[in-house]
């Protein structure tokens, strides 16, 4: 038996406009999926929660690297799934680290990210690097570059979890959808997402947090305007701001799951009752160094 996890992601800029290219940035934060894996000398068998369509094209993409006859996997996870916190990277990352290890398959973190980043788009037919990317080497990272630019924040970041699913693959469809039919105005406000995310990005690194939680304010403004928000994400991103946070945002695909707070530390137990008290579930997490990583 081998035991691999692989950390839930944010993003605090660029989410959709990373699909097409743009900048984004996306941070590794501590709630992780646990895969345990046993080999079988029949067939496969696979105990989770989670879609199992990642999990077996991650077996199918791995068995032409090394043959596998058949694997008894479970999985145990605390990220939430369909609330853009990537649990389906998580998952895919995890599963191939366990697989790398009990097969010998001599794959470093950068061949096992990618191969996690073929797994999703097959899977959702539409996907980019960045879930897998970060979930595999953990940390703050630059899209599309794909480097590792901070270990941590001073701020705490809280998710905001609506209780609510999105569907990652519509939602991208969605948005493709829209800018075929208005190339023009979709291609300006991916433009100003990317503006943003390297403007965020400098600021991060000056520790300027006031300054990034504008650019995440103006973020969430512009993935409404894609049309992926809802009611409910705007509610709990409304009632964060009001109640001390420097800035809060839809995290992922949008139109359920989840929106991300950063809060000076003082601020956190009002950002979090302000979410609660609004229907939503509070989490407070911090970055998570380790990506990728075997379990005892």
């Amino acid at each position: 038996m081998v035991v691999y996890s692989a950390p839930a992601k944010i993003y605090l800029f660029g989410e959709h406009a990373v699909v097409y290219g743009k900048h984004a940035v996306a941070v590794a934060v501590d709630l992780r999926t646990r895969v345990e894996l046993f080999e079988r000398s029949d067939s496969s068998m696979y105990h989770t929660a989670a879609d199992t369509r990642y999990i077996k094209e991650a077996v199918k993409v791995f068995s032409a690297i090394k043959d596998v006859k058949g694997v008894e996997i479970d999985v145990k996870s605390d990220i939430p799934i369909g609330a853009g916190l990537g649990s389906s990277a998580a998952v895919t990352v995890a599963t191939l680290g366990a697989l790398n290890d009990e097969f010998d398959g001599d794959l470093n973190k950068t061949k096992i990210a990618n191969l996690a980043f073929k797994v999703e788009k097959s899977v959702q037919g539409v996907a980019s690097p960045t879930d897998t990317f970060v979930s595999t080497v953990g940390g703050i990272v630059l899209v599309p570059d794909l480097i590792r630019i901070l270990d941590t924040i001073e701020p705490a970041i809280v998710i905001g979890d609506t209780r609510t699913v999105g569907s990652t693959k519509e939602l991208v469809e969605a948005v493709g959808e829209l800018r075929s039919r208005e190339p023009e105005v979709v291609d300006l406000i991916f433009d100003a997402i990317d503006t943003i995310s390297t403007l965020g990005y400098s600021h991060l690194k000056l520790g300027d947090y006031a300054r990034v939680g504008e650019f995440m304010n103006i973020n969430h403004g512009l993935l409404d305007a894609l049309g992926v928000g809802s009611l409910k994400l705007s509610t709990l991103v409304d009632v964060a701001r009001s109640n001390g946070a420097l800035g809060a945002k839809i995290t992922g695909a949008g139109g359920g799951g989840c929106i991300v707070t950063i809060c000076e530390r003082d601020t956190v137990e009002a950002v979090c009752d302000a979410i609660k008290a609004h229907g939503g579930d509070a989490i407070v997490v911090d970055v998570a160094n380790a990506g990728l990583r075997r379990e005892e």
